[in-house]
C-alpha cells in the first residue's frame, strides 16, 4: 500500500526554513542509559513538524537546524536535556564578488 502525503515547507524571506507548530504538538528525544539508543517520540503533529523541518533543511545547502528545549520548547522535550542538530552538508556556491561585503540579506 502506498499513501501519498503532500507537505508545504515554510521558508523565511532569507531562504532559511523555519519551524512552525501550534501549541498542541509535542515531540520528545530520549537517550537510554547506555547512550547508544536514541528514541524520537511524539504525536502525529509533532512528528510531522519535525519531518517538515528535516525536509526543509535537506532543501537548504549548508544549513542546520536545532531541536532543543531552548529553541523549540515547550513543544520539544528531552528527558535528559539532549538536543538534536540536523545539518545539510552540501556546500553553498559563493558569489564571485570583488568586495568583502556579505551577499544581500546576510
Amino acid at each position: 500500500m502506498n499513501k501519498h502525503i503532500s507537505i508545504d515547507l515554510k521558508f523565511g524571506d532569507d531562504g532559511h526554513p523555519y519551524f512552525e507548530v501550534d501549541e498542541n504538538v509535542n515531540f520528545n528525544l530520549k537517550v537510554d542509559e547506555t547512550g547508544r539508543n536514541i528514541s524520537i517520540e511524539g504525536d502525529r503533529d509533532g512528528l510531522a513538524a519535525m519531518a517538515k523541518l528535516i525536509l526543509a533543511v535537506s532543501e537548504t545547502k549548508g544549513y542546520h537546524a536545532h531541536f532543543d528545549e531552548e529553541t523549540n520548547g515547550p513543544y520539544y522535550r528531552s528527558t535528559n536535556g539532549y538536543g538534536l542538530t540536523v545539518t545539510n552538508l552540501e556546500t553553498v556556491k559563493k558569489d564571485k564578488r570583488t568586495t568583502d561585503e556579505p551577499p544581500p540579506g546576510w
